[in-house]
């Protein structure tokens, strides 16, 4: 028996937006702001976040009359600026940029602006399960060929992603999610709190990465393809850009600090309205352009955005002021929707909005230039969290309907981990490539939205086809590598398996001293043997930041593939790296992944459900006092002079586990 349940959309529903509601776009007081580099110095991240660069940072912020907020790290070592976000009790967001903007030591700056999610309103509801989005982008006809993995990634800066979700729960990497949003200035952002509390980051998940195969609700357009929770967005639909370029300064430093690590796309179903015309210098001199520039120069992941639902075209200003609300509009007249405005970035998809019958979305922006593809995003089914107060559904309800350029757009950010999946040795921009070169120029709509006066087409290639981009990277592109190997089944012992011991005591770990921010330093050992020779190998770990994995030959020294010798089979992995105080009981490695010579991919092996858990290993830490004062006294030379040699000992371990 089908039930139908109208879900309320909370679009421009500000209750629990930050700071309360706002009569303007942006956060008043409030600017981001991008600092050039000082002449001949080196900066780092830990430099900007807490070292030399941060008095510097603070005294240029200061001569504008404001304070530091936040300093952005892996984006300021990886960029050719330092970003940061600057805060004002006694000067407007205007008065800060305005200034900003005028001094010469400033790249860029721009407010604060609240983002949006890109939905539809009054148009989720509960449905019986046609996955028609899935159909009309040919990926039935690509899982022939690809259903995706484990070994690839996809971030979804949303509203976060419900852990629980029996059709989500697998395909969540929850070692790499992380929440940005905060409550109000005084109360910091919770980054273990990445629990959806809106219910569109999940829907949008789904869509991406729902698993495939298990006889449970829906698919996603990858059946194993992992995700990457970062949420930007709170309860009531909104959230700030400041929060956007958090997350993807978390993200660059996961990219930075590990270099094998497929995260193949970035989904932002968000965006926000601002007076900045599109073109290239003025987009240069806004800090959020900068930020994507950043992601897009590595051409490791794709940006994937919504083109907005306001039936307007993009990188064109509105033509009136959103007159649904005119207390807060969500844009005014003369604006420009953003990021799907951002021209200059060659790793950036711009999505609009189609219905089953392949008509255009009437709410769906719109250009024949500027929206790069077309999918479905009228009634799409996916995952929601059932939650009782999630519009009205009742508690249980694990699927519904959405509609909206939001929706579109994980269809594309998923057709991206397919193709990556596939062929893991592919650029970004090989990727997005033979998106557009495989879109359907005949399934391109006429745009449905009023303003649309001339006829125009809804994007500049037509309509996401998954199976035609698959055929294109097989046929143009033969070097690009084959599929991952899949990961071992622990209870299997294929060719050139690596045997790593699923008993925590076989682990052992060493802790260091805590910092002043209370981070625990540790090292920790397992040993490996292999049926082939180890070429390298990279640790997944859940609460432990700045991890790195050493290979142990003969005599535990430090070795590369070149240097052990063929017959050396046995090896020690050294993993160093740091644990917060607040994940000391939590801990886990979860994963290693390895290659062994002769294999032309690596092999990804998962330590279980719940990892090897940091608290079960076997303690080597040595003891910092005497165990045994009374011999050592009469021994005469032990004391003072033997306990700074062992905590000599410690310093050596960890030094070279700080952060530089």
């Amino acid at each position: 028996m089908r039930k139908s349940f109208l879900l309320a959309a909370v679009l421009l529903g500000l209750l629990a937006a930050p700071w309360g509601a706002f009569a303007t776009p942006y956060v008043e007081g409030e600017a981001l702001v991008v600092f050039k580099k000082a002449s001949g110095s080196t900066v780092t991240a830990a430099s900007v976040e807490r070292g030399s660069e941060s008095f510097r940072l603070a005294a240029l912020a200061a001569a504008s009359g404001a304070r530091v907020a936040q300093a952005y790290g892996a984006l300021s070592e990886a960029g050719d600026g330092v970003f940061a976000l600057i805060r004002s009790e006694t000067r407007t967001a205007e008065q800060l940029v305005e200034d900003l903007r005028a001094r010469a030591d400033v790249l860029a700056a721009s407010p604060n602006y609240i983002t949006r999610l890109m939905r539809e309103p009054n148009d989720l509801r509960y449905a019986s399960g046609d996955l028609w989005g899935l159909k009309a982008i040919h990926a039935p006809e690509a899982w022939d060929v690809e259903t995706g993995s484990t070994n690839v990634y996809v971030a979804v800066a949303d509203s976060g992603i419900y852990a629980a979700h029996e059709d989500l729960k697998a395909n969540l990497a929850t070692e790499f999610c992380r929440n940005f949003t905060q409550i109000n200035e005084k109360t910091p952002a919770v980054p273990s709190d990445y629990a959806d509390a809106h219910g569109h980051g999940t829907h949008v998940a789904g869509t991406i990465g729902a698993v495939g195969n298990n006889g449970l609700g829906v698919t996603g357009v990858n059946w194993t393809t992992r995700l990457i929770a970062l949420r930007v967005v709170g309860a009531g639909g909104a959230g700030l850009t400041s929060w956007t370029m958090d997350a993807i300064n978390r993200l660059t430093s996961l990219l930075r600090t590990r270099p094998q690590m497929k995260v193949a796309a970035l989904n932002l179903s968000l965006g926000f309205y601002a007076d900045i015309a599109p073109s290239t210098v003025q987009s240069q001199r806004d800090p959020l352009w900068l930020v994507y520039k950043i992601l897009d120069n590595m051409d490791r992941t794709v940006i994937v955005v919504a083109a907005g639902n306001e039936g307007l075209e993009v990188g064109k200003p509105a033509l009136y002021t959103d007159y649904r609300d005119p207390a807060n509009p969500a844009f005014k007249k003369g604006q420009y929707c953003y990021p799907a405005s951002f021209i200059g970035l060659k790793n950036l998809i711009v999505v609009g909005a189609a219905a089953s019958d392949d008509r255009a979305a009437a709410f769906s922006n719109w250009s024949p230039t500027a929206v790069s593809l077309v999918a479905p995003g009228v009634d799409i089914l996916s995952t929601i969290f059932p939650n009782a107060d999630n519009g009205g559904v009742p508690f249980g309800t694990w699927y519904g309907e959405m509609s909206g350029t939001s929706m579109a757009t994980p269809h594309v950010a998923g057709a991206v981990a397919l193709l990556a999946s596939r062929y893991p040795n592919a650029t970004a921009s090989q990727i997005k490539d033979a998106l557009l070169k495989g879109a359907d120029g005949n399934r391109n709509p006429v745009a449905t939205a009023p303003t649309n006066r001339g006829g125009a087409r809804i994007s500049q290639y037509g309509y996401l086809d998954v199976k035609k981009a698959l055929d294109i990277l097989e046929a143009a592109s033969p070097d690009l590598g084959p599929k991952p190997q899949p990961e071992p089944d622990p209870g299997e012992t294929p060719p050139g398996y690596v045997p790593v011991p699923m008993t925590p005591s076989q682990w052992t770990i060493v802790r260091g001293t805590p910092d002043a921010q209370g981070n625990t330093p540790v090292t920790i050992r397992v040993p490996l043997s292999t049926e082939k020779r180890l070429l390298s190998v990279s640790v997944e770990a859940r609460g432990l930041d700045s991890v790195r994995a050493t290979i142990l030959g003969d005599g535990d020294a430090s070795s590369t593939a070149a240097s052990l010798s063929v017959a050396s089979l046995n090896y020690t992995l050294r993993i160093t790296g740091t644990v917060a105080g607040e994940n000391l009981g939590t801990a886990a490695i979860e994963a290693l992944s390895y290659r062994l010579e002769g294999d032309a991919a690596g092999t990804r092996f998962p330590l279980g459900a719940t990892g090897i858990p940091l608290s079960d290993m076997t303690d080597r830490t040595p003891p910092l006092t005497d165990p045994n004062p009374r011999q050592k006294s009469k021994s005469g030379g032990g004391g003072c002079n033997g306990g700074f040699f062992a905590l000599g000992l410690l310093a050596l371990v960890f030094l070279p586990n700080r952060r530089r």
